[in-house]
């Protein structure tokens, strides 16, 4: 697997792909790449000549239009449509969990440099 830079006009959602996001997720998603850029590469394959279907990252993609972007660093992986689908489902779903405490700790650090407003319209869940 490389990554490469690939023009967002070559990507296409994977119209199989089951993960969705609500408005208000997908606007702090937004707020997120605005502020800090994409940090994350977006998984893709081949699917014909110049044309790459998003396997992780279908939402960003979605917002990095939005953006104006022109480019975005791509993992490239080369897949049989069983093995993509099997990659972006454990992509979409497998991931630690955190320690609450930790986490609280984290945030009231974050808190003491940026404002609540700040905080909360970027992380996915409300800090209740």
């Amino acid at each position: 697997m490389q990554v490469v830079d690939l023009p967002l006009e070559k990507l296409h959602e994977a119209p199989w792909n089951p993960n969705t996001m609500d408005k208000e997720t997908l606007a702090k998603l937004k707020r997120s790449l605005a502020q800090y850029g994409l940090v994350t590469n977006l998984v893709v394959r081949p699917i014909g000549d110049d044309a790459y279907e998003v396997l992780s990252g279908n939402q960003r993609l979605k917002v990095l239009n939005e953006l104006g972007y022109a480019l975005a660093p791509c993992v490239l992986a080369d897949l049989d449509d069983a093995h993509a689908r099997l990659l972006a489902q454990a992509l979409n779903r497998i991931q630690g969990e955190d320690d609450l405490g930790l986490r609280a700790e984290l945030v009231r650090e974050v808190l003491k440099h940026l404002t609540e407003e700040e905080v909360l319209g970027i992380l996915p869940e409300t800090l209740v």
